[in-house]
């Protein structure tokens, strides 16, 4: 008798390819959401000159594109291949879900915060 966890990963593993797309690429977008305040403020703590101000946006964009390959070549594959159902796929998943709970709740909390304090003088 096949468990919970096989019925789903068998599920996620039989959708279309390009809701597999959609997917991985939605669970990267959260995890950009997520690591880039905290990738800002480590910068801007520690390491801000006027000349390096374009490295946190290439440490978040690294880190992304690290993320959306696992998922393509865990979860995506290769045109023409459906992949496995197998556990790095659940993994992708728990940690896709948790990092979009995370964005949600700094969304909610108000890191995101885009209005910018001024000085009044």
């Amino acid at each position: 008798m096949a468990t919970t966890k096989e019925h789903f990963l068998q599920f996620i593993a039989s959708l279309p390819r390009l809701i597999r797309i959609i997917i991985v690429t939605f669970f990267t977008l959260m995890l950009v959401a997520t690591i880039f305040p905290l990738v800002d403020h480590i910068y801007i703590r520690f390491f801000f000159t006027e000349s390096t101000t374009i490295v946190p946006s290439l440490v978040t964009v690294v880190i992304g594109a690290l993320f959306y390959l696992w998922g393509w070549m865990t979860y995506v594959g290769m045109v023409g291949t459906k992949p496995t159902a197998r556990n790095m796929i659940l993994w992708y998943f728990v940690l896709g879900g948790v990092v979009t709970v995370l964005a949600l709740g700094l969304l909610i909390y108000g890191v995101y915060d885009l209005s910018i304090p001024t000085e009044t003088a």
